[in-house]
């Protein structure tokens, strides 16, 4: 059984609609050669570029950066620790060296260059956590992040092209057992337990607007399937949707809102009753807000009540429908 890592549920909220975004990866796999003789071209020329970052120079980035953790995906029971902590070891020397020519060759307020040194600063960081506890439930979580992170920046500046790692991986793990896709198509109107639960909540605090829309199970979409489990919009509007995300088990492991229209009380009345009925603090989420939208910061992440919660500020990202988008994912 492989050791799958949570990437394309990241990927799944972002590029559903994209599913031609993995053709030609084969050709793309076969010139990344030649672009990276291209871009080691430039890094060697003796005048110092201070330009803004192309799509081919992003793509070769971001392969740099993530391939050794996604990788990890490939390894079997059979692998042990030491093969995941040499593809992590590998995967930081890459980053470090990848950072120093981004550093050397271009504008670092350039939006996509700051975007992709995000990215390896978050890659790194996971890779030194689990180098120091192990823990690969976190690991797991945070390729899903990374998923999302790049799915973003595939979505508002590559035209949906995606580094060829992360391409192969979602393209192979894509594949599921028919047997198995019979059973999960069984659940698409489903709705578990904790999630009427859920609802009961959420409806009680927005009863208390005038004209709020309730979350009606009669009126969700399908299932979608995801290689770990199933995902599934609960709402949809011109101002913002909500999403919940189910293991292959159909336990409930992360809600999402994006808020599409930033001036509709509705989208953020939606987000705090999402908050209070995960025991999130309305404070919390001010202050996440304020200092991702106020400070211009990229994201900004907390926990509280057994949730980590992650707030993307996507303002900046003009060709993004959303404002911000927040994911609350159970720790």
């Amino acid at each position: 059984m492989k050791k799958y890592l949570f990437l394309l549920i990241g990927m799944a909220m972002l590029l559903a609609a994209c599913d031609d975004s993995s053709e030609g990866d084969t050709s793309e796999e076969e010139n990344n050669g030649s672009r990276t003789e291209e871009v080691a071209a430039e890094i060697n020329s003796e005048e110092a570029n201070t330009e803004e970052m192309g799509k081919r120079d992003a793509l070769y980035y971001l392969e740099e950066i993530t391939k050794s953790s996604l990788n990890i995906s490939y390894l079997t029971d059979g692998d042990g620790e030491a093969e995941i902590k040499q593809l992590l070891t590998e995967g930081i020397d890459n980053i470090d060296t990848a950072i120093k020519d981004i550093e050397k060759n271009f504008n670092s307020e350039d939006p996509l260059t700051k975007e992709v040194v995000e990215v390896a600063d978050f890659v790194k960081e996971a890779s030194e956590k689990y180098l120091d506890d192990n823990d690969f439930e976190a690991l797991s979580n945070a390729s899903g992040e990374i998923g999302y992170m790049v799915g973003v920046i595939a979505r508002n500046y590559l035209d949906k092209e995606l580094p060829p790692t992360i391409a192969r991986v979602s393209e192979d793990f894509s594949e599921v057992d028919e047997s198995e896709s019979n059973d999960k198509g069984q659940l698409d109107k489903q709705v578990n337990e904790e999630l009427e639960d859920f609802i009961e909540e959420y409806n009680r605090y927005g009863s208390q607007l005038d004209g709020f829309e309730l979350l009606d199970p009669n009126s969700f979409e399908d299932r979608q399937e995801t290689e770990f489990g199933t995902s599934q919009v609960l709402h949809s509007s011109d101002d913002y949707v909500i999403r919940v995300a189910y293991d292959s088990d159909n336990e409930i492991n992360s809600f999402a809102v994006g808020v599409v229209d930033n001036e509709s009380g509705n989208a953020f009345s939606s987000l705090f009753f999402v908050g209070e009925v995960l025991g999130i603090n309305n404070d919390s989420l001010v202050v996440a807000m304020s200092e991702t939208l106020d400070e211009r910061r990229n994201q900004y992440n907390f926990s509280e009540s057994g949730y980590k919660v992650t707030i993307f500020n996507e303002l900046e990202n003009q060709s993004s429908e959303l404002t911000l988008s927040v994911w609350f994912e159970k720790e």
